[in-house]
């Protein structure tokens, strides 16, 4: 089993503000994902007691996203703590056999809630061997940002997650079958 986590958050930093957090279970070698969730973290809470932050040039990015998008940062209600999100992610996989944690590049979503995990002072759930990059596994398929699968609603975490996952399987097929000519 794999994961793809994809965050939106209000910052590019390390220590950002997290709005949405969506992943999904899958199988590379497969096709679709075996199930998805999503959560939203407490800004406020994020802002006041953890001292996350927020940048003017990532708000100004989102202010200029797609109202469909937006409305995932303003019109939904918070369902959890950063930390109550991060203790229910952690216990809810058996981590070590959990071959992979995907994101769109490895500089931002797993760094960003590895991050999390140390500051709340909880152990980051997975190996440090597991994370795979999407961005790197394209390159080698081949596949330019036309040949992805788009989300239903693009900047939305558990959208973006499904559709990152799915491409993730048409890489690996196109990969296989390069192999087998």
């Amino acid at each position: 089993m794999h994961i793809l986590v994809d965050l939106e958050t209000l910052s590019t930093r390390i220590n950002c503000v997290i709005t949405q957090i969506g992943w999904c279970a899958f199988d590379p070698a497969s096709e679709g994902v075996m199930w998805h969730e999503s959560r939203r973290p407490e800004i406020d809470d994020q802002l006041r007691r953890l001292k996350r932050v927020m940048d003017y040039d990532t708000i100004s990015w989102w202010l200029k996203q797609a109202e469909d998008a937006r409305k995932g940062m303003y019109e939904s209600i918070p369902d959890c703590s950063l930390e109550e999100f991060l203790s229910s992610f952690a216990h809810q996989y058996n981590w070590k056999d959990v071959e992979g944690v995907w994101s769109h590049g490895l500089g931002f979503d797993v760094v960003i809630l590895e991050n999390a995990y140390r500051e709340a002072r909880m152990p980051v759930p997975w190996n440090y061997k597991t994370p795979r990059d999407t961005r790197t596994l394209f390159w080698l398929a081949g596949m330019k940002s036309e040949d992805l699968i788009a989300p239903s609603i693009k900047h939305v975490a558990e959208a973006d997650a499904i559709a990152m996952a799915l491409s993730v399987q048409k890489a690996y097929k196109i990969i296989k079958d390069k192999q087998n000519t």
